[in-house]
């Protein structure tokens, strides 16, 4: 995926009012998923190397599922975020000191990526905010990934 469409995708992100379906199917194919809509159904993905079709998890509107898709795209990375009156805020990174590790300093060299990734938008006017954030950090990671990283 082009930087400039994760680009794209941010900043969708940080102008969003509430939980948006359509901004969650946007972030999952900067992720690598592909997503169609069988007539008369509700849109349905498919992970590359799939074969089976998954229901669009709710990205912008619940915490576990923005948490889940970092874990997904960005294994072994950690995540952190909040929600306060001001906005909502997350950061996330490579946990060094996990299992994953020595892959990690590899992959994702130490001197260049050990603060990770963060996002503060404003306002923090609901969950989805939270989730939005998450979500910015995450798509920061892939705009930045180096070739040959598996996360």
């Amino acid at each position: 995926m082009k930087a400039s469409t994760h680009s794209t995708v941010r900043f969708i992100l940080s102008e969003i009012v509430g939980p948006d379906p359509e901004t969650d199917g946007m972030v999952l194919q900067a992720c690598g998923a592909r997503i169609w809509r069988r007539r008369g159904a509700a849109p349905v993905m498919r992970w590359p190397g799939s074969r089976f079709d998954e229901p669009l998890p709710p990205l912008t509107g619940d915490i576990g599922s923005a948490r889940a898709l970092i874990a997904r795209v960005l294994p072994d990375f950690w995540a952190t975020s909040g929600l306060c009156a001001l906005s909502g805020h997350a950061s996330i990174g490579p946990d060094y000191n996990g299992s994953a590790g020595e892959r990690l300093r590899q992959e994702w060299p130490e001197a260049e990526f050990h603060a990770g990734f963060d996002a503060d938008l404003s306002p923090g006017d609901g969950p989805h905010r939270e989730c939005a954030a998450l979500l910015d950090c995450l798509l920061q990671a892939l705009e930045r990934k180096p070739t040959g990283a598996i996360a």
